[in-house]
């Protein structure tokens, strides 16, 4: 388990060791001469921030979510309506989108055609219908 934890202010990057390091391992390998020690991060971690002269450790931000949904599923949520609309709605869109539709089996989230897409069924069905439809499939 580390034990000590240091900082350099010009780098920007926290690092801890076991024990503090001896003058044969800095010849080795210098620190920034601004290296500090500093409070080891919390033990969810922590992302350094070092402004007027005082260090902290402020929370990770959260990591978004990604999933696939799999267009098998997009079109099981969608009534016969509005299966009607959509596909008439997406024989008007550019070559490329229509290209990236017929050759997907599912759609990840965080992917360009994601955003896209969830835009196009948003124009077509409305916000709330569209992330009932691009949900997260139940495991």
């Amino acid at each position: 388990m580390p034990s000590l934890c240091y900082f350099s202010p010009t780098t920007g990057n926290a690092w801890t060791v076991m024990e503090t390091p001896s003058a044969e391992f800095l010849a080795a390998y210098p620190w920034p001469e601004d290296t500090i020690e500093v409070p080891l991060p919390p033990s969810n971690g922590g992302v350094p921030q070092y402004e007027n002269g005082a260090f902290s450790w402020l929370p990770v931000p959260p990591t978004e979510h990604v999933y696939l949904v799999s267009k098998f599923t997009i079109w099981l949520r969608l009534s016969e309506a509005e299966a009607e609309a959509v596909t008439a709605a997406i024989t008007a869109q550019p070559a490329r989108l229509r290209g990236l539709w017929g050759a997907a089996s599912n759609v990840r989230s965080d992917s360009e055609f994601f955003g896209t897409l969830k835009a196009f069924v948003t124009g077509v069905l409305g916000e709330g219908r569209a992330n009932e439809i691009l949900a997260p499939e139940s495991a």
